[in-house]
């Protein structure tokens, strides 16, 4: 019998659809702690407290805290190995991941 995961919920912002959004969704279910995740789409910020990680929205970049915007001021996070595009926030922090 597999093992039910816990249900985890991820927050994007509502509204237009954009590509940041929707590759950080894909992304982050890629990994093992959100594979099974459901999407949540607000700007609500009661309900993003409440969410166990948030992409694109809510104003806040804390990995530590699965929080992972890139639109406030003073984001100034980039990749490295030589490149110094800022990139959206889910894709920075998880391509770190991917490549440790």
């Amino acid at each position: 019998m597999a093992r039910k995961l816990p249900l985890r919920l991820v927050g994007t912002h509502d509204g237009s659809f954009h590509c940041d959004e929707a590759l950080g969704c894909f992304m982050i279910r890629l990994t093992t702690k959100f594979s099974a995740a459901e999407i949540v789409r607000t700007r609500d910020p009661k309900v993003l407290e409440t969410l166990d990680a948030v992409l694109d929205v809510g104003g806040v970049y804390d990995p530590s805290r699965d929080r992972y915007d890139h639109h406030q001021k003073g984001f100034e996070e980039v990749f490295g190995h030589g490149f110094t595009t800022k990139l959206p926030a889910t894709k920075l922090h998880q391509g770190r991941r991917w490549r440790t």
